[in-house]
């Protein structure tokens, strides 16, 4: 079948490209992200498995997420937690995001197959997602983002390219942003970036067939309709957090601050020195090579071969910049510098928007652009499976820690083996240093807040457990665990140097 509309190496029909977008993106999900299905704990699912009946919902009102507060109002009153929903989460995230990807690009028989698909595999398979999946707690927020998103997606597009009850739609995905950044505020990164793509990609592909229009009233059409879009849900964001915060009757956590003037050259110089750790640079959760390959996939997308080409390259160099920006906002304006890879999960979709802009390009220009890409897909899989596996190994190590030192301590001191003071306690384990990094797989015996629930996972008992670093003096010069000398004795607990 012949399609007259078709570009250059897209005259034969192929597979719907809706379809392949989903089945690509679907299988990179689940190959490099599967073992999230099975039980882990991060540092924040021990404290929600012990929490108090009292719940999260003030915690996550302070921080201004009010959508979150509302799950877990639900949850507690169900006697259930977010990591009840941990299997059932996975599966939705999956479901959801697929469907707001297809809202987003809304792949069509124009476009090359290789390169849509090339494009759905990084999106599914990039690990800086995969700090998400390791945090089996944030699984059930992270669904619901999406399925936000997808609504507002959907009903934006319809609105701005049908004019179908245009008022009443664009009431309804302000409302639907709104709800998704109370369950995540990176959602504001999604739906900015997603009104972006929309209004650059029609004419994008009008250029590839032809037209002359000029480019700057249609530039400054999406980088507007972008920035109303950021207003509309910021400030939707801003009343929603001020008016949960009120009847909550709690107070700003110091991550929901914004930056501060004086604080605008370092974070400057803050962003700068992190655009090579995110193009090229390795760090644990994601190396060099995959890195490398999808740099060199997306400038070889982007180079302009024939005159055809030339002026929609500069709306997708407009598209890729801009996105860029809006992917690092939450790290321009927070008063905390805190770039971990969860915090960075929008870098993948600038990426996958150039590809996608890009795929009605020559034949053979995308077809080296997509297999450098799926290249660099197969590499986040791996990666995405090592960074769970290690989460496997640091929770075997940290139970069994766990459990040896209850039980040493049981024998020592029976009658106050019940409460303990750690000393010491290390972030990482020296046969796999290269687990961790900001947060993500931490042994718990390192953090405060996790340390007694840690304990009483492992025991199955209700321990008195806390972190002691202004112990350090007790434990100077003594043995370290298991040694006899490392437990201690005092007039309230025992302190165990480790």
């Amino acid at each position: 079948m012949i399609d007259a509309t078709a570009g250059i190496g897209s005259k034969v029909a192929g597979p719907s490209r809706p379809a392949l977008f989903a089945l690509a993106y679907a299988s990179a999900f689940l190959c490099s992200k599967y073992l999230g299905l099975s039980t882990g704990y991060a540092l924040d699912d021990y404290a929600v498995s012990h929490t108090s009946p009292e719940g999260l919902a003030g915690f996550f009102l302070s921080q201004g997420r009010y959508t979150n507060a509302v799950l877990d109002t639900i949850l507690r009153a169900s006697d259930l937690n977010m990591t009840s929903f941990s299997v059932i989460a996975f599966i939705a995230t999956l479901i959801f995001s697929t469907l707001f990807y297809l809202a987003v690009f809304k792949p069509d028989s124009r476009q090359q197959p290789s390169i849509i698909a090339a494009a759905a595999a990084l999106l599914g398979a990039h690990s800086y997602y995969t700090e998400y999946i390791t945090f089996r707690q944030s699984a059930l927020p992270m669904s619901v983002m999406f399925a936000m998103l997808w609504v507002a997606a959907s009903q934006y597009r319809i609105a701005m390219f049908t004019a179908d009850r245009r008022a009443v739609r664009l009431a309804v995905a302000a409302a639907a942003g709104v709800i998704a950044m109370g369950a995540n505020q990176l959602a504001l990164c999604y739906a900015a970036i997603a009104v972006l793509y929309m209004h650059l990609a029609a004419p994008v592909a009008d250029l590839r067939e032809g037209s002359a229009a000029p480019l700057l009233p249609q530039a400054a059409k999406a980088i507007s309709l972008t920035a109303a879009c950021g207003f509309v849900l910021s400030a939707g964001n801003l009343v929603a957090a001020m008016i949960g915060r009120m009847v909550g009757h709690v107070g700003t956590d110091g991550r929901a601050t914004l930056v501060s003037a004086g604080q605008l050259p370092e974070r400057a110089a803050q962003l700068m020195e992190l655009m090579p750790t995110l193009l090229i640079k390795a760090e644990p959760i994601a190396a060099t090579p995959a890195k490398v390959l999808l740099l060199l996939s997306v400038l070889l997308a982007l180079l302009p071969f024939g005159r055809a080409h030339v002026r929609g390259r500069l709306l997708v160099l407009l598209f890729a910049a801009t996105a860029w920006g809006i992917a690092l906002l939450p790290h321009v304006v927070s008063g905390t510098w805190w770039p971990v890879p969860r915090t960075l999960v929008a870098v993948p979709m600038v990426f996958a928007g150039v590809l996608v802009l890009c795929s009605h390009a020559g034949q053979l220009q995308l077809r080296v652009s997509a297999g450098l890409s799926l290249a660099a897909a197969v590499l986040f899989c791996a990666h995405s499976n090592a960074i769970l596996i290690n989460q496997q190994r640091v929770n075997r190590w940290d139970i069994a820690q766990a459990q040896d030192i209850a039980s040493r301590v049981a024998e020592r001191f029976p009658r106050k083996h019940a409460k303990l003071a750690i000393v010491g306690g290390k972030w990482s384990y020296a046969v796999a240093p290269q687990a961790a990094q900001g947060d993500m797989n931490l042994s718990a015996l390192s953090v405060g807040w996790a340390i007694d629930p840690l304990f009483d996972e492992a025991t199955g008992t209700d321990l008195t457990v806390r972190s002691a670093p202004e112990l350090a003096e007790t434990c100077a010069g003594k043995p370290v665990f298991p040694s006899p000398e490392s437990t201690i004795e005092t007039a309230d607990e025992i302190v165990v140097c480790l």
